[in-house]
């Protein structure tokens, strides 16, 4: 057995690592990537981000190197809403999007993108307000996204990651598409301050699968800059 049990770290990386064993996280731990020399980018999950039945959120880092990951497996997933912020630095880098598993065109997605260190934009109670250069790249954000004919639906304080140097990073585009087209989803959790159209005149029968519109976004902004959500 003494063979065996010398061997078990090149078996299971999360062993030399430190990382939880691989059976807490999704099967698939690589994603296609052109550039890499082997075609392919391998990583191991570090630790679960956000558990939702719509999406399961991870963070992960690529095997040979340091380089640090988020990787997301959603049911559906505003790509080119992302993508118009990540240009102009206002969203975490895509580095992958496509099915969970290669060869299935149906079930959940699997995004990849870069980790972002910082802190979300949630102000506890006496806390300063949100720096100004973080309120004023927020308002940047949501102009470039409506601008560009999308909505986020979102865009509350867990979902904004602020940077050491005060620019900020939107996450979570699960919701987000084009405008006119993108929808609230069912399960939307009414007791958040969301705009007036959101909730409705009768509190016990909501509006339920409303269009996302540019004016909710910006309601929610003013409501995370406030400190309500």
């Amino acid at each position: 057995f003494k063979p065996y049990y010398n061997n078990v770290r090149l078996m299971y990386p999360c062993v030399e690592q430190n990382l939880w064993h691989p059976r807490f996280f999704p099967q698939r731990t690589d994603y296609p990537d052109a550039k890499h020399p082997q075609g392919v980018v391998r990583f191991a999950y570090v630790r679960q981000l956000r558990h939702d039945d719509r999406c399961l959120t991870f963070e992960a880092k690529i095997m040979q190197g340091s380089k640090r990951l988020v990787v997301k497996f959603p049911e559906t997933y505003g790509l080119a809403a992302h993508r118009v912020l990540a240009e102009h630095g206002l969203a975490p880098t895509i580095l992958y999007s496509g099915p969970a598993f290669p060869g299935c065109t149906s079930g959940k997605l699997m995004v990849v993108m870069d980790f972002v260190e910082g802190h979300f934009a949630i102000r506890a109670p006496g806390q300063d307000k949100i720096p100004e250069q973080a309120r004023s790249r927020m308002k940047r954000a949501l102009e470039v996204l409506h601008d560009n004919g999308y909505v986020h639906g979102d865009f509350r304080g867990p979902n904004i990651i602020i940077e050491s140097d005060g620019n900020i990073k939107v996450i979570d585009f699960a919701w987000a598409g084009e405008e006119n087209i993108a929808r609230y989803p069912d399960n939307l959790n009414y007791n958040l301050p969301w705009h007036p159209e959101i909730v409705g005149k009768d509190p016990n029968n909501p509006p339920r699968r409303l269009k996302i519109k540019p004016e909710h976004d910006m309601h929610m902004m003013q409501e995370v800059l406030v400190g309500t959500c």
